[in-house]
């Protein structure tokens, strides 16, 4: 009875963060943050906007094969995500004092560090579906499409953790003139001859 009404309760806030639209980020504006913003509205932003980019993932995997939802590798996935959103959303009232801040972005490093073999878990899903049954080209297109848009989801939300936890966090830039997680002197035509 109380896992079910767990999930009812993830299920209802879900729904609520679904109805929003993700914030656009730019690149530039993660550099003016690096700057000028503080942990406080770092911290005011994420907790609702990690949500609302979750809550959308979850919303889309709802539209996935049935076969692919029953994998193994898919609960664990279902499970992570869950787990992820329930951390965060635990700060949902909680105020930006010194010890929120600080616990809320350990949580961040945690979730950050949980989900780093989320990819390969997605492709052993995949893998635990194909061994089930052939998959037909309608499926194998709706399953692209259905994967195209989790991970660039995906690269948003760790973008965001890991911006928050570099600037925040204890752990350093692996260069002095990143701005967090992004070196706004990169020559990219340069790296890319």
């Amino acid at each position: 009875m109380r896992l079910s009404r767990v999930v009812f309760n993830l299920s209802k806030h879900i729904e609520h963060y679904a109805r929003f639209q993700p914030t656009p980020v730019t690149l530039k504006g993660l550099i003016d943050f690096a700057v000028d913003g503080d942990i406080k509205d770092s911290y005011k932003f994420l907790r609702v906007e990690l949500l609302v980019r979750w809550s959308h993932m979850r919303k889309e995997m709802n539209y996935i094969p049935t076969r692919l939802l029953e994998t193994p590798s898919f609960q664990l996935i279902n499970k992570l995500y869950d787990q992820s959103f329930s951390e965060v959303l635990a700060f949902n009232n909680i105020e930006p004092n010194p010890t929120a801040l600080r616990n809320f972005t350990e949580t961040l490093v945690g979730i950050r560090r949980r989900h780093a073999d989320i990819i390969p878990i997605f492709a052993r899903a995949y893998m635990e579906m194909d061994k089930a049954g052939p998959t037909d080209l309608i499926e194998k297109n709706h399953l692209q499409y259905f994967y195209d848009r989790i991970f660039m989801n995906r690269i948003g939300i760790r973008t965001l953790i890991y911006q928050h936890t570099l600037l925040f966090g204890n752990e350093l830039p692996q260069h002095p003139q990143q701005a967090g997680i992004i070196d706004p002197y990169c020559d990219v035509a340069r790296i890319v001859q």
